[in-house]
């Protein structure tokens, strides 16, 4: 069913949604969260020592929350989340993660990471800043997405992930994995 129909024809766009969700949504006059359970659930990868930033800035061990799911040692997949979501994979794409689906856990090791930035257990604006011991709050040094990504590399590493089977991503997520081939052409 298309956003176009539901809306008699007013559609600003034409996107494909789920029908199901589509009527709920309309019969509670409210809208569900797409991403599921936000959270700050998961581990944490800690940079050990000065990140530096393409800005020029530096972070001081900055830290990214991620979760994996399937077997360490299988091909690896890095799945990339939108700027509003978290590294909590089942709750957003939890239809396409596990046995025989298309995040196949049996046959891959699937990371999802927060990005840099993000309020959701990775260092961010709210973090406490080792230089003052208070939060950053406006004095958070603007980040970019290579410098998400380059940390994400780190964090892959940590893992023991020496190459990727593939890395996907929507929206910002898809913003680094474009990143990923001009960082890392090989």
């Amino acid at each position: 069913m298309s956003l176009f129909r539901i809306l008699g024809g007013k559609a600003l766009c034409a996107v494909r949604i789920n029908p199901l969700r589509a009527r709920r949504c309309m019969a509670t006059n409210t809208m569900e969260d797409e991403y599921g359970e936000m959270s700050d659930s998961g581990e944490t990868f800690t940079y050990p020592g000065i990140y530096p930033l393409e800005s020029g800035a530096t972070l001081t061990s900055p830290k990214i929350r991620y979760n994996t799911y399937g077997d360490p040692s299988s091909p690896c997949l890095l799945i990339n989340h939108a700027l509003t979501g978290n590294s909590s994979l089942h709750t957003w794409w939890g239809s396409m993660l596990g046995p025989g689906l298309t995040f196949d856990t049996d046959k891959f090791f699937v990371v999802c990471s927060n990005v840099l930035g993000s309020c959701y257990g990775s260092t961010s604006s709210l973090s406490t800043d080792p230089e003052t011991g208070l939060a950053y709050g406006s004095s958070f040094p603007k980040i970019g997405v290579r410098d998400t990504v380059g940390l994400q590399a780190h964090l892959l590493a940590s893992l023991g992930v020496v190459d990727l089977k593939s890395v996907i991503g929507g929206s910002f997520g898809g913003m680094q994995t474009l990143e990923y081939p001009l960082m890392s052409p090989s």
